[in-house]
């Protein structure tokens, strides 16, 4: 979950902009103003010959694949996409291609009316340094029992998390990662991405900033904050600076804009190749599948020593399983990532983030409007600030009065994670903002579709990952529907996900968690069943690529292979996977279409299309029958439970596991 962008918290939210600007050779500040053998899902293993159904020709090495039916009438040849006739097989592996990068087109022809704007909000924006009215967002500090499952814990401060945004968890006391795992002395060189302070309410995007090994990256930013103590606080005879003296700086300079101020961010570093923070265990290290390891790795291995005993807080073997850790909690039980055994940068890879004083990450909500977990190793304190899903469309809302000439031209700005607004406007305007200071050892969760902003205190060392419980399911969806709208593309399927987590029932699955999950397939199967019937009655053709001629959708967990498969059916119009089906044409060897789009696939008449489906409707609703009746039978098992328990305590248990004492 899209890379180099620019967030601090998660990990997986899209990629920003392209340089906009040459990289300067330092951070700084001045008072003075600046201007294929790709790999291919295909009809697999179709004999030749004539037939009365359709039958296709394969080739390995044929680009132009044809389908022919016989109906008595006449005998069409049906082009299909050329990656559907070679075997996937015989395709050389392909590099996975990161979701695009926004650029930063249209912004520079409306300069001047961005400027006169800004002027504009500059008149209303007066007295916003000070963050004292904003309130902070709620702690918790579990105990070592509570602490023991991750999924189970944030689950229960859910509430407090969708009302505030964020919340911060501290460990329990003893809680102590070995610091060597993480190599600081490592000389291998990373990325930069230079941040103007001054731009950041003009949305214009970051440019590369130098290369740096970790030792010097330290060292630059030490410089600046001691650069920036000497003259702005000791030469003027203050003392200081304080964190809230330091947050005043920050809003100064972006609301003002009066001088230049460029930082660097050594953000979304790949932790497969600078490493972890935490340490890693080699045997829990993602299976390729195909001998049932991945049963044992999901619920026996994880959160265990190698011997199988179970955990003990505080031993080096704890560190390397625990949920906690960033490189397990995607997988852990209750996680819907835990079948990706792809590695997915950001997602389900952990990316490691050193931050400068300054160095920020602009306002935002994650990929597929996940969950994700930050962790500070070591440094300076970062400042959070949140404002909870419920009131995203309101934030966005302010935001664009803010920038309306901008949003006119790019409006998908937001995914763009480039523009900073101070907290006090949302918060002026209605909409409940929150924050909160991180310290080392600390950790920040945000909630899903939950927009966060913030920046480092001085030099620090932080790690983030995505996971999501079964509950998040309504949110993902309601992410796809929004991609969808701006033609983005997703990080992974929400239906191969929902397919995938229908034929994997997970037994540590909560009554409501089955629930979400059996609302969300049913939506599927229900769009997917109507909008079939619908297009068959206008004409498109059903019967060309039987189901079983299509290479099967891998529900068992997703690999490269699968992930890769994916990539080549995208909707050529919204960008949607269509994981269930995809409607072709005649006229084309390469196009696709979801059902919804269908009428932009070409100017063809719907006779001369047809479907590939790869799961077929009975099929579909066979799944819905087997989520209910998993669902009906851990339902009639909790009852059993709750009977005994309110026969022995005198109490009513609801179904959920709520309990109330019976009073009126």
């Amino acid at each position: 979950m899209k890379n180099q962008s620019e967030d601090d918290d998660g990990v997986s939210s899209s990629s920003s902009t392209s340089s906009s600007s040459s990289s300067s050779s330092s951070s700084s500040f001045s008072s003075s103003s600046s201007s294929s053998s790709a790999a291919t899902f295909a009809v697999a293993n179709v004999a030749s010959g004539s037939s009365s159904t359709a039958t296709a020709c394969i080739s390995g090495s044929s680009a132009a694949q044809v389908c022919e039916k016989k109906d008595g009438k006449r005998n069409a040849t049906h082009t299909l996409p050329h990656w559907v006739g070679n075997s996937f097989n015989e395709c050389g592996k392909r590099t996975r291609r990161p979701p695009p990068r926004f650029t930063e087109s249209g912004l520079d022809s409306k300069e001047e009316s961005i400027l006169r704007q800004a002027i504009e909000n500059s008149k209303i924006e007066t007295h916003l340094c000070d963050t004292v009215e904003i309130a902070d967002v709620p702690t918790f500090r579990p105990s070592p029992a509570e602490f023991a499952d991750p999924i189970q814990f944030i689950e229960s401060v859910r509430g407090a998390g969708e009302h505030f945004g964020i919340v911060k968890i501290i460990p329990p006391q003893g809680w102590s990662p070995p610091p060597e795992a993480l190599d600081l002395s490592s000389t291998l060189p990373f990325k930069t991405r230079l941040q103007s302070l001054q731009f950041f309410k003009q949305g214009t995007g970051f440019a590369d900033g130098k290369n740096y090994s970790f030792a010097e990256y330290e060292a630059m930013a030490h410089a600046f904050a001691e650069r920036w103590k000497r003259e702005r606080y000791e030469k003027q005879g203050k003392e200081g600076p304080r964190l809230e003296d330091l947050e005043r700086d920050y809003w100064r300079i972006i609301e003002t804009a009066e001088e230049v101020v460029d930082v660097e961010y050594g953000n979304d570093l790949d932790t497969l190749t600078y490493g972890s923070g935490f340490p890693r265990a080699k045997d829990l290290m993602m299976p390729s599948g195909g001998d049932g390891s991945e049963e044992k790795f999901a619920t026996e291995t994880i959160g265990k020593d190698k011997e199988g005993r179970g955990r003990v807080f505080g031993t080096p073997e704890y560190y390397e399983r625990c949920g906690w850790n960033m490189n397990n909690l995607p997988l852990w039980p209750g996680s819907v990532l835990r079948y990706i055994r792809a590695p997915l940068k950001g997602v389900n890879v952990p990316w490691l983030y050193l931050g400068m004083q300054f160095a920020t990450f602009c306002w935002h909500n994650e990929d597929n409007f996940m969950y994700s977990i930050n962790y500070l190793h070591k440094g300076a304190p970062k400042q959070w600030y949140s404002i909870p899903g419920s009131k995203a469309d309101l934030m966005e809302k302010v935001m664009k009065g803010f920038l309306r000439e901008v949003f006119d031209n790019n409006p998908d700005l937001l995914h763009h994670m480039t523009n900073q607004f101070h907290p006090v406007l949302f918060h002026r305007a209605g909409v409940p903002v929150f924050k909160a200071h991180q310290r080392p050892g600390e950790f920040i969760v945000t909630f899903p579709k939950s927009f966060h902003a913030g920046f480092n205190y001085g030099f620090n060392v932080a790690e983030a990952v995505n996971f999501s419980p079964p509950h998040w399911l309504p949110a993902g969806r309601e992410a796809i529907e929004r991609y969808r709208k701006f033609a983005r593309e997703s990080v992974v399927s929400h239906d191969r996900l929902v397919l995938t987590l229908a034929h994997n029932l997970c037994p540590e699955w909560s009554i409501p968690s089955l629930r979400a999950l059996l609302n969300d397939l049913t939506l599927i199967v229900k769009e997917e069943e109507y909008v079939r019937n619908e297009l068959s009655r206008q004409g498109l053709r059903v019967d060309v690529v039987p189901t079983d001629k299509l290479l099967p959708n891998n529900l068992k967990e997703m690999d490269d292979i699968s992930l890769d498969y994916d990539e080549k059916r995208a909707c050529l119009s919204c960008k949607h996977v269509c994981f269930l089906s995809a409607v072709a044409c005649e006229c084309s060897e390469y196009k696709v279409a979801c059902l919804r789009e269908v009428a932009l696939l070409c100017d063809c008449k719907m006779e001369e299309r047809y479907l590939m489906a790869w799961h077929s409707i009975s099929a579909l609703w066979g799944m819905v029958r087997r989520v209910d009746n998993y669902l009906k039978a851990r339902q009639e098992e909790v009852g059993k439970k709750e009977k005994e328990a309110e026969d022995e305590a005198g109490v009513t248990t609801t179904s959920d596991g709520e309990s109330s004492n019976g009073a009126p």
